[in-house]
């Protein structure tokens, strides 16, 4: 897809209102096309998960009531009821650092294999560009 919208532009079946340099070619497809985009929004994800990959859990508020009677005339009664408990707590759950410090390894690995993908991708569509550009004008 990449190919054919640059063989496009280049070979006259998208027409510029200007022919276009070498350089401004392969600046104008960096630029517009969706799938390096794509990618940078991927990593600026994936640089926001390594932020987060070695952090503790969020705290957890709770709260419950048990043994609250639903018929008679105590229905729904917090207090009438001796057997009527009521909940509120607060749980952390702590991890390990050795699970914590694999954690930010594999965000970071994670984070360097999109960084990759995005050159691999800018490298073949400059090179796509560059082929289209001197078929065209060569």
């Amino acid at each position: 897809m990449r190919s054919l919208l640059a063989t496009g532009l280049l070979c006259g079946w998208i027409v510029p209102a200007h022919a276009l340099g070498f350089d401004e070619a392969l600046a104008a497809a960096l630029r517009d096309t969706p799938q390096i985009q794509a990618e940078q929004q991927a990593i600026a994800s994936l640089s926001h998960e390594l932020t987060r990959a070695g952090e503790q859990p969020d705290p957890q508020l709770f709260f419950g009531v048990e043994n609250l009677p639903i018929g008679g005339d105590e229905r729904f009664s917090l207090t009438r009821e001796s057997m009527t408990m009521q909940k509120l707590g607060l749980m952390q759950e702590w991890q390990p650092t050795d699970l914590r410090r694999a954690k930010v390894a594999q965000a970071q690995a994670r984070l360097r294999q999109g960084e990759a993908a995005l050159a691999a991708t800018r490298l073949e569509i400059q090179l796509a560009v560059a082929q289209a550009w001197l078929d065209r004008y060569f």
